[in-house]
């Protein structure tokens, strides 16, 4: 019965767990889409990475192409995608109440390529030039917008054209542009060919405090000599860049889950080494676009569970909730436990108190005793010994009362014999008596 009573309460805990853990924690979609770049930027690259890392999980994620971060931004406001990598500088973390990071990923230096015949060693220089600000809904035209506008350079006083990438690069090669403006990795097709131009330079932001002091999301990086050729030794000397992050963009209402499988993926994909980046500092809660998700908050002071570093990830999120669910009932059935061990010890000093009572009361009254009480007596003291010794199991934290109890019931027992003798030798003795009258 007990054995059955068990088997009951464990099927009972696991239906109500298959429905309890769901219900706490829902599985994430099979499928969802993240919004990156263009087929031939980085955003593309790292989108793919993280599918085929997801596929392993049996879930699908789908990358798309956009013009770059605005559209991204846009995508994920309208419900069109799930996921969305976002440049720095793009939202406004104080600000922001839909959007939420998951964390930053990397440094994305923004270059300021230009002809080296203008010699310019501040952006206020470039005022009636021809300047490349991006494409329209790329990260780069808000930065650049912004970055020219502190420095007084304004459509005004100045010509700005907005084109993709690889267009401005060629454009600056042709002389139809003076400057132009770019957010992207180094290992770009774009920066690699502008960087190997001989009368192209790249610009040196000599006042990246100033410009950091005025815009939080900037960082400034070093690009050393030779970084981008070593061959060729490009740039010829050090400069200083300004650096945005970019940032893993969900909407706030993102599955939980969902949101704990892109940080632990994103941490494979970007943790290690980069040109500007140290291992293992990325990815980061700081220099994020927007406020941080909770999960990413968790993961970045806790880490990796043990669950997610030995077991697929959808099994380590079942277990990582478990524990979630089982330790508040844990903090239940402690007080509990407490409170029951006084009963408990309640119960078991009766059972003892009886027991001495009843041997007590005998061994008050063997002084009266006729010989049919000490044999009734006896018979009980033995049921009492066999009770102790056979049917009672006692914690180990009560078995000095436990022999204790054994050695006056022993004790009671040699006075029951005792007066047994006494009132048998007296028998005895009166028995000839009687017969010689």
């Amino acid at each position: 019965m007990k054995t059955r009573n068990i088997v009951i309460g464990v099927v009972v805990a696991i239906i109500i767990l298959a429905f309890l853990v769901p219900a706490i924690n829902p599985l994430p979609p099979r499928k969802f889409t993240i919004s990156t770049g263009s087929d031939s930027g980085a955003y593309y690259g790292f989108g793919l990475e993280y599918q085929e890392i997801i596929a392993k999980e049996a879930l699908n994620l789908e990358v798309m192409q956009s013009a770059g971060s605005v559209e991204n931004v846009e995508r994920l406001r309208n419900g069109e995608v799930d996921i969305a990598i976002v440049q720095g500088g793009i939202l406004d973390v104080k600000e922001e109440e839909d959007l939420l990071s998951l964390g930053s990923l990397y440094y994305e230096p923004i270059w300021v390529f230009y002809n080296d015949a203008l010699n310019i060693r501040r952006l206020t220089e470039l005022r009636g030039t021809r300047i490349g600000i991006g494409a329209d809904g790329s990260g780069t035209q808000p930065v650049a917008l912004q970055l020219l506008d502190v420095n007084g350079v304004t459509e005004d006083n100045a010509t700005f054209v907005e084109d993709s990438l690889g267009n401005m690069a060629d454009m600056l090669i042709d002389g139809e542009l003076d400057a132009v403006f770019m957010v992207v990795s180094p290992s770009s097709e774009a920066v690699q060919k502008l960087a190997k131009i001989d009368d192209v330079d790249i610009f040196d932001f000599n006042r990246a405090d100033a410009y950091r002091s005025r815009f939080t999301y900037l960082n400034s990086i070093e690009l050393g000599q030779g970084a981008l050729d070593l061959v060729q030794n490009v740039p010829d000397r050090s400069k200083t860049l300004l650096a945005v992050t970019a940032n893993l963009v969900v909407h706030k209402d993102i599955n939980p889950n969902l949101a704990r499988l892109l940080i632990f993926t994103a941490d494979r994909v970007h943790n290690g080494p980069g040109v500007f980046e140290d291992p293992g500092e990325f990815p980061s809660s700081a220099y994020i676009t927007a406020p941080l998700h909770d999960e990413s908050r968790r993961y970045f002071k806790e880490g990796a569970s043990f669950f997610e570093n030995n077991f697929p990830f959808m099994v380590a999120a079942i277990f990582d909730r478990l524990v979630v669910i089982l330790l508040p009932l844990l903090t239940l059935v402690y007080p509990i436990g407490k409170s029951l061990f006084p009963l408990y010890r309640i119960s078991m000093n009766r059972r003892i108190t009886r027991w001495y009572n009843i041997i007590s009361e005998i061994d008050r009254a063997v002084h009266v005793m006729t010989l049919e009480d000490i044999t009734r007596e006896l018979k009980r003291v033995a049921e009492i010994d066999e009770e102790l010794r056979e049917k009672t199991k006692l914690p180990e934290s009560y078995m000095a009362r436990f022999y204790n109890l054994r050695e006056h019931l022993e004790l009671v027992r040699s006075h029951l014999i005792e007066r047994r003798d006494e009132l048998q030798a007296k028998q005895d003795a009166q028995t000839p008596a009687r017969a010689h009258t």
